[in-house]
């Protein structure tokens, strides 16, 4: 009788892994498929430089852009 206790709380267990593992893999696979933008990150300067004849001064714009995750991070989930 034993057992076959176990045997139930096995197959239960493996259904609920089986189920988060198909999550996270469908997850994972949206991510690399539509969200390619997640491992894009970069940073823009923009300088402009003094014209002699306007007498415009430099002026200066950045624009940051963080990496939401990497590839490494991602698989490793």
């Amino acid at each position: 009788m034993a057992k076959s206790s176990k045997m139930h709380q096995l197959l239960a267990v493996e259904a609920d892994l089986r189920a988060a593992f198909n999550k996270i893999l469908q997850e994972s696979m949206v991510t690399f498929t539509k969200k390619t933008d997640h491992f894009d990150g970069h940073v823009k300067t923009h300088k402009y430089l003094a014209a002699a004849d306007e007498g415009v001064k430099s002026r200066v714009q950045d624009e940051h852009k963080a990496i939401v995750t990497t590839v490494q991070q991602k698989l490793d989930y």
